[in-house]
C-alpha cells in the first residue's frame, strides 16, 4: 500500500529479505495501478483490508525488453537456479545483437 511503504519501509524490506540490492529494484506504486500491471502477466491482486495485499504469484517469470514471458518456473523446492541463471544469460546475449 503506498502509503505504509515508504521508501525507508521497502529498505527495511530489503534488508529482511537479504536481497542484493545491485540486482533488485524495489519499487512503489498505487494500488489500482500495481494491479492492472500485475493482471497484464495474469497475477491476481487481492487487498485484504488490513493494509496488506496477497497475490497468485507461485512462479517465477522470465521477461524479456518487450515485456513478453519468455517462460515460466514453478517455485518451490524443485526450483533449478542454474537453470534460471542460464536461461537469463540467453536471454541478454540474444538481446545484445
Amino acid at each position: 500500500m503506498p502509503s505504509h511503504d515508504t521508501s525507508a519501509v521497502l529498505r527495511e524490506y530489503a534488508k529482511r529479505m537479504n536481497m542484493d540490492m545491485a540486482g533488485w529494484d524495489v519499487l512503489r506504486g498505487q494500488a489500482e495501478s500495481t494491479k492492472q500491471i500485475a493482471s497484464q502477466y495474469g497475477i491476481m491482486v487481492q487487498n485484504t483490508g488490513e493494509g496488506q495485499f496477497v497475490h497468485t504469484v507461485t512462479s517465477l517469470q522470465l521477461i524479456d525488453s518487450n515485456q513478453r514471458i519468455r517462460k515460466v518456473y514453478e517455485m518451490g523446492e524443485d526450483l533449478n537456479v542454474d537453470e534460471v541463471l542460464k536461461d537469463i544469460q540467453t536471454l541478454v546475449d540474444q538481446e545484445d545483437l
